[in-house]
């Protein structure tokens, strides 16, 4: 069960555990019009969260006991926090695309705005490697028009670094879109694309996943079944 940690206010916190914590305020309120959060039908076994954060999900859908929650993320910080006020969930320091656990174990994958940001094939394929028979996958991902926007934004404001960054994210995306791939920018390992309904149930499809189901409203979310 969530309860408000009580002495946040008595170290200085990182920025990415204010980011995170605002997600949960987020999470939490179905009236905010940034909520984006799976409508879970009955109560997964194992559960692994990509991209955790302090673990959010898990607070905000008041998993009870008997769940066993795994976060993972590449920033430490947000999971030290986590580990600190609330002791039943577990983290792994990692990245999405080399995921370390053993073959069809969890029953319940989810993502929050993270997958746009690894090497997208690599890691659904890894997903789909950890995840038992009839398991669901829930993803938000990011579409052409949100990254389309940065790069107006950037371009606005003469912000060359980001226009150029950018200018990749969408160059990549559209890679994706039409070829399946993706690469990263001059940085080993760092990845960014944008997504289209297309490209992520063919991705899906490949990956052994069925019931494939693709809103792109206010919010651009993928779910599927492990075949």
């Amino acid at each position: 069960m969530y309860t408000q940690p009580t002495d946040s206010g008595r170290f200085k916190m990182a920025s990415s555990v204010k980011y995170h914590l605002d997600e949960l305020s987020i999470a939490l309120d179905p009236d905010d019009p940034r909520h984006c959060f799976p409508v879970m039908s009955g109560t997964p076994e194992r559960v692994l969260d990509i991209g955790c954060g302090i673990g959010q999900f898990y607070l905000a859908g008041r998993f009870n006991g008997n769940v066993f929650y795994v976060g993972l993320d590449i920033d430490i910080e947000p999971m030290i926090f986590g580990k600190r006020h609330w002791d039943r969930m577990n983290y792994v320091k990692a990245g999405g695309a080399s995921l370390p656990f053993r073959p069809l174990f969890f029953d319940f994958v989810v993502s929050r705005g993270t997958l746009h940001l690894t090497n997208l094939p690599t890691a659904v394929t890894e997903i789909a490697r950890v995840m038992e028979k009839g398991a669901r996958v829930w993803m938000s991902m990011h579409s052409f028009s949100m990254q389309w926007k940065k790069l107006i934004n950037y371009a606005l404001k003469l912000h060359y670094k980001g226009f150029l960054f950018m200018s990749y994210v969408l160059l990549n995306g559209l890679c994706f879109h039409c070829f399946g791939k993706v690469f990263p920018f001059f940085l080993p390992g760092k990845y960014e694309s944008f997504q289209t309904a297309k490209s992520m149930t063919k991705l899906l499809k490949s990956c052994g996943f069925s019931d494939i189901k693709i809103t792109t409203g206010r919010h651009f979310v993928v779910t599927a079944v492990k075949s």
